[in-house]
């Protein structure tokens, strides 16, 4: 319901052998209007070379609902990494309880 927060958890990993070195992704929430996050839209977040089992970077996020039209919402997390010309779109769904 409008003005609900619920919170994320953010896990992304630097598997050996695909990306190996370290880098920055940033991350862009693509939201409804008037829905917000308390991080705001675009932030960053640093992804350390796998090394010894390492290379894991956690974050947790807010996000409050704004205005419901639809039995279900999708928020879209945009993943780019520093100096990587893809991206990755990550939906996330939000089920208004009836």
């Amino acid at each position: 319901k409008e003005g609900e927060v619920k919170e994320l958890d953010i896990h992304a990993e630097n598997v050996s052998g695909y990306v190996g070195s370290q880098l920055w992704l940033q991350l862009h929430w693509i939201m409804p209007e008037g829905w917000s996050i308390d991080t705001g839209s675009r932030t960053a977040m640093f992804l350390n070379q796998y090394h010894c089992g390492l290379g894991n970077s956690y974050s947790t996020v807010k996000i409050t609902a704004g205005p419901i039209s639809e039995p279900v919402t999708t928020v879209i997390l945009e993943v780019a990494a520093h100096d990587r010309p893809g991206r990755i779109y990550i939906p996330v769904h939000f089920v208004c309880e009836a």
